[in-house]
């Protein structure tokens, strides 16, 4: 019961940030047709039945079809044990019987200068500006304008009743 076809999904794990702290890592489930998928992050050496959730995200049209992403965060101590940390996605509404999974570890990590990050939403800002600062400008532009405005017209209609 996977897919029309039974098509089985496209699973990729990535590294998106290795700090001194915290690895995050993203899960890629992409297939050609739009599909709600479970996706559980599994640490290697831990009972099946210690699946993780992640952040998940609401499947998104490509260019190939569909794909869902899920986001897991592990301390950098798991990290360095060289675990294998798996992604492990199924249709939703079925069984566990039918899952596809991918994983990675830090052997198999990339190289410091190669690691991927992007922007995990499109509203997010990747310069970092913040929006509440960004309405504030936005507010005071609109004051000042106002003030502006008010005061022009105030000058205006003093001159000209002193011309009468």
């Amino acid at each position: 019961m996977f897919l029309a076809g039974g098509e089985r999904p496209n699973v990729s794990v990535y590294v998106l940030n290795n700090n001194a702290t915290a690895v995050t890592l993203a899960c890629l489930v992409s297939s050609s047709v739009r599909q709600d998928y479970y996706i559980a992050w599994l640490e290697d050496g831990q009972p099946t039945s210690n699946y993780e959730d992640g952040i998940n995200f609401p499947p998104q049209k490509t260019q190939g079809g569909f794909s869902v992403t899920s986001v897991y965060k592990t301390t950098k101590e798991k990290w360095n044990k060289s675990k294998m940390f798996y992604c492990n996605a199924w249709p939703a509404g079925s069984n566990r019987s039918v899952m596809t999974k991918s994983g990675v570890s830090e052997a198999n990590d990339f190289t410091p200068e190669s690691n991927l990050s992007f922007a995990l939403s499109c509203i997010e800002d990747p310069t970092g500006e913040d929006e509440l600062s960004s309405l504030w400008s936005t507010t005071s532009f609109f004051i000042f304008l106002f003030i502006f405005s008010l005061f022009y017209n105030m000058i205006f209609s003093l001159v000209k009743m002193k011309k009468q």
